[in-house]
């Protein structure tokens, strides 16, 4: 009797780790992305980027500004000299002691 209920116990399982499979959605940090910069540059307190990771396949670009407010950049959007100011700014928040001519 013991081992038809490990055989059920053991279906069971395998049947719950296939639906979760199947319903498996990707968790990345941001839901919604904007193609440019909200509130301007000025305003800007952090950059983070995230490459992509087993939880989430694509890359994420989030912008924390000084209100506290986050939120994240379309990367497929980013021109090249938006990328570079990014860049720029990026260096500016992270050297102590602010704007460091690089």
């Amino acid at each position: 009797m013991s081992g038809i209920i490990r055989l059920i116990l053991l279906l069971t399982l395998a049947v719950c780790i296939s639906e979760a499979q199947l319903h498996n959605t990707e968790s990345c940090l941001c839901q919604n992305v904007s193609p440019t910069l909200v509130g301007g540059r000025n305003n800007i307190k952090d950059i983070q980027i995230y490459r992509e990771t087993t939880f989430c396949t694509r890359v994420e670009i989030q912008v924390t500004m000084k209100n506290g407010r986050r939120y994240c950049l379309d990367p497929s959007k980013v021109t090249d000299s938006h990328a570079t100011a990014l860049v720029l700014m990026f260096l500016s928040i992270s050297v102590p002691g602010g704007n460091r001519e690089v």
